[in-house]
């Protein structure tokens, strides 16, 4: 299987995701946005091939990851 993720190395959710990620032997793309930020057209497509509004890509405060 093959996989993209978008990492933030600070944050403890994303560090665990990718440790789980690796654990299961998937063939990983990794991209550490902070350093390589998306651009406004490659987020509108990420989001469309998601079938999902930027709305719905937000995690407020105090929901689950």
């Amino acid at each position: 299987m093959k996989a993209t993720i978008w990492h933030n190395p600070k944050c403890g959710t994303s560090r665990k995701t990718l440790a789980i990620l690796e654990e299961a032997g998937v063939d990983l793309t990794v991209i550490e946005y902070l350093k390589r930020p998306p651009s406004r057209a490659k987020l509108d497509q990420l989001f469309r091939d998601a079938g999902m509004t930027p709305q719905d890509g937000l995690r407020l405060r105090g929901t689950d990851a």
